[in-house]
């Protein structure tokens, strides 16, 4: 019973994180960069906070949920400065991340392209809470109480961008380590992440442009996932689009400028038929602060 017992939470885990990608996932990434690409960092000229809360599969038991909280900003003409948090909870297992990213910028021969390199360090903190499976056990030794781990996370990017557009390639975590380990048995379930992101930003005239953008991750042992959008912003200040994540979900999303410094937005994914839930459901914050040097805060489309 034993090993039966042990062969059912790791058939639990491994295939729980293949779904998940193992990172946390987004449905307004084009938001939400710097959690993935240091690089990123002080890129926008701006101070900028960034809130995200993400339930997903809502309804169905043990399903993601994450809150992530951001802020970076530029330090003079070539450094930007980042430091973000992500708390991933799913099913028993909870996973909390904290990180600081430094972005170095070079101006190329263009003087409309830049090319961003950063570095991103960090701990994460996993625990899983045996005790809210059915099939624990308290005088199973394997599984006494909780499992708690501390792991050293680092990772890279770069970011090439221009007024109009921005591609990024990057590994939020080049260490691979293992969540669960004994003397005999083990499961490595954490591996190297690698994400593209692009997008382009079209001025279809002085009120309305246009955005398509898109994300692609790769993980050993998962899918390739596939992430296209296309966004329309109005008068500077409303955005709306649709979003598909390729065999899982259509999206649709909005977001509205409260003020010149504050920006809310909300999407809303239709899962595929395979899972019995009622969608999942994002909320962004974002608070803008303007740089000395422009005095204000400019419209920023990524």
């Amino acid at each position: 019973m034993k090993s039966l017992r042990l062969i059912m939470i790791i058939i639990f885990i491994v295939n729980m994180n293949v779904i998940a990608q193992q990172d946390s996932q987004y449905t307004q990434y084009m938001y939400n960069t710097i959690v993935v690409n240091p690089a990123y960092a002080g890129t926008s000229g701006l101070t900028s906070i960034n809130a995200i809360y993400r339930s997903q599969w809502v309804g169905l038991e043990g399903a993601p949920n994450t809150q992530t909280f951001s802020v970076n900003s530029p330090l003079g003409e070539k450094i930007g400065m980042g430091l973000s948090g992500v708390n991933d909870i799913i099913g028993p297992s909870k996973e909390t991340t904290i990180f600081v990213d430094f972005a170095y910028r070079l101006k190329m021969n263009n003087d409309d392209l830049t090319l961003s390199l950063g570095l991103k360090a960090g701990v994460g903190f996993f625990n899983i809470d045996y005790n809210m499976l059915n099939i624990y056990n308290p005088n199973d030794e394997y599984f006494q109480g909780n499992s708690k781990q501390i792991s050293p996370k680092l990772g890279v990017g770069t970011y090439l961008y221009s007024s109009k557009w921005y591609i990024g390639l990057s590994s939020p975590n080049m260490i691979s380590y293992d969540y669960y380990s004994n003397n005999t048995k083990k499961i490595e379930i954490s591996n190297t992440h690698y994400h593209l992101i692009g997008g382009y930003v079209f001025n279809m005239n002085r009120k309305f442009k246009l955005k398509p953008a898109a994300l692609i991750k790769y993980v050993k042992g998962a899918p390739l996932s596939v992430d296209m959008s296309v966004n329309m912003m109005v008068d500077n200040r409303f955005t709306t689009g649709v979003s598909y994540r390729l065999n899982d979900s259509i999206s649709l999303l909005a977001s509205i400028k409260i003020t010149d410094s504050l920006t809310v937005g909300y999407a809303y994914d239709i899962n595929n038929a395979i899972l019995n839930n009622s969608g999942s459901h994002e909320i962004f914050l974002r608070f803008d602060i303007s740089n000395i040097v422009k005095g204000k805060v400019s419209p920023r489309f990524f």
